[in-house]
């Protein structure tokens, strides 16, 4: 009997111990930003011809997504210059190659890095946008263009963007 009326205890005791608690929207905020990851990646072409890294994208929730240069096989990164947007709003000559130094996102000198992240909030771009990631590179004292792989530009460089979609990160 001592024995039924001990285990009747500790089963009372464990039940009224748990109790359910409401999340708060901070807690769930928070949780939406443990969910990032790479919904989509390419690479980065050094000289027409290396590959020297990729160039990826991660939604990180509510709206806001990392574009992030990531090198490889020994290349350095220097500068960094992104176009996001609408694909008819990016900046080119009348002949159709990019404008480079209009690109709306920059990077000061990156002295050489491995890794360079943009943070934006595409809330305010379309669906399917454009994206046209530059950077200037070296690998010892080999310096280069590089791009992230994709389409060609309509003029005459070997520039090239690609087309990205925010619906192909859902989770």
């Amino acid at each position: 009997m001592k024995k039924i009326f001990l285990t009747l205890i500790t089963f009372c005791a464990i039940l009224s111990s748990c109790s359910e608690e409401p999340v708060s929207s901070n807690e769930i905020d928070h949780l939406q930003f443990q969910t990032d990851f790479v919904c989509f990646e390419t690479p980065l072409i050094a000289g027409q011809n290396y590959n020297a890294g990729r160039v990826t994208i991660v939604q990180l929730g509510l709206g806001n997504y990392e574009v992030s240069y990531e090198m490889d096989n020994g290349w350095e990164l220097d500068y960094a210059h992104l176009f996001a947007g609408d694909c008819a709003l990016m900046p080119t000559t009348k002949k159709g190659n990019p404008k480079v130094g209009h690109f709306p996102f920059k990077s000061s000198n990156q002295n050489g890095d491995s890794t360079l992240t943009f943070t934006l909030n595409f809330d305010d771009f379309p669906n399917c946008m454009c994206l046209a990631a530059h950077a200037e590179v070296h690998k010892g004292n080999q310096r280069e263009t590089a791009w992230a792989a994709g389409t060609d530009f309509p003029g005459g460089s070997w520039a090239t963007y690609v087309e990205f979609c925010k619906d192909s990160c859902d989770l």
